[in-house]
């Protein structure tokens, strides 16, 4: 670990004055354009003398970078077949539903009929395998989620339909539904999680539990057209939800060929966000390269050396409420003009309000 010689980037031994776009460089050694001897405009930073920082590495990116799995595949097809897209391996998840609904439907009297109904339908997702198991899997292949979720989905109606004489109908229907997710981290005999919160105890690290309780790591290399990432998946980690209650009244009354029609309608959707978009540790491979020639130099040299990039960091995105109204209004005339023709007109109109 650590030794890039026989990397087609980096010479064996590095010459700075004929080859500098050839060496690999250290991270902590960059000075600022006015550092004497340069006072140019340029950054600068030393070489390593040989490609190899075995004696530099970060801890904790070593514990990261064992948990990689050996190459099992080659794919002919790909731009970098000795470093990318060299590993096959199996993808597990599993979804639980239950459904569970009561209805009841009551005739109050000749004219009156009550009903309701109610639907629960907790959902369960986990993934209990990746291409490989350990801090660095991809849980990205989660079939229909990078993390374990809880979906808690529920319906609720109440209608009465009153039949006031046999040319005049009213129905009026009242309805809640809510439908919520909760994320989970993955469990630790997939990710590690729990040996990871201990590795990264008493480091400069901004986690927020319960969404962001490991840090979510990447790496690249620019040069070979590959990177990695790992950790949580941003976006997935969070807790959303919805409701909305709606009432519904609607009248029907027949005259002659006419069948008048109107109707009423307020909805009200509640919703809500909570989730965080990563403790970001980035590795882009620039701190390890020559920063006058431009060199790309190598992300997982980087990420060894713990050298973590510019805009690496975290944050949280906080809807606490949010309220939509919904207003509609209708009134509809069904003229029957022969057995095999009838003309439908009238107004309808939708409001929104949104605060």
């Amino acid at each position: 670990m650590g030794d890039f010689r026989g990397d087609p980037r980096f010479d064996d031994v590095c010459d700075p004055v004929a080859a500098p776009h050839r060496c690999l460089y250290d991270p902590y050694t960059t000075t600022d354009p006015d550092t004497p001897p340069f006072n140019d405009s340029f950054y600068h930073r030393a070489p390593f003398t040989t490609p190899v920082i075995s004696d530099r590495i970060d801890p904790l990116a070593a514990f990261y970078v064992s948990s990689f799995p050996n190459p099992n595949f080659r794919d002919p097809l790909s731009p970098c077949p000795d470093f990318c897209d060299n590993y096959i391996g199996a993808v597990g998840s599993s979804m639980t539903t239950h459904n569970f609904s009561v209805k009841i439907d009551h005739q109050i009297n000749d004219k009156h009929k009550l009903f309701s109904e109610w639907l629960f339908n907790p959902s369960y997702y986990t993934n209990f395998r990746y291409p490989w198991n350990g801090a660095t899997a991809q849980t990205q292949t989660g079939v229909a989620g990078a993390q374990p979720f809880r979906t808690i989905n529920q319906i609720f109606a109440l209608g009465l339909t009153s039949t006031l004489s046999p040319t005049f109908i009213n129905e009026a229907r009242a309805m809640f539904s809510r439908q919520n997710q909760i994320a989970d981290p993955n469990p630790d005999s997939v990710t590690q999680t729990d040996e990871i919160i201990q590795r990264v105890q008493g480091l400069n690290f901004v986690l927020i539990p319960p969404f962001q309780i490991v840090p979510t790591v990447g790496f690249s290399e620019p040069d070979l057209g590959y990177g990695i990432g790992f950790g949580p998946q941003q976006w997935q980690n969070g807790i959303q939800g919805v409701q909305a209650y709606t009432l519904i009244d609607n009248v029907t009354k027949i005259l002659g060929k006419h069948t008048l029609k109107g109707g009423v309608m307020f909805r009200r959707d509640n919703n809500w966000n909570h989730a965080n978009w990563g403790f970001g540790l980035n590795f882009g491979g620039g701190l390890t390269g020559n920063p006058v020639s431009e060199s790309a130099g190598s992300g997982l040299a980087q990420l060894l050396l713990g050298a973590v990039d510019q805009g690496s960091g975290t944050g949280t995105y906080h809807a606490p409420w949010q309220t939509n109204d919904y207003w509609g209004l209708y009134i509809q005339d069904e003229y029957r003009v022969s057995s095999n023709f009838t003309l439908y007109s009238g107004p309808r109109i939708l409001d929104q309000a949104i605060s």
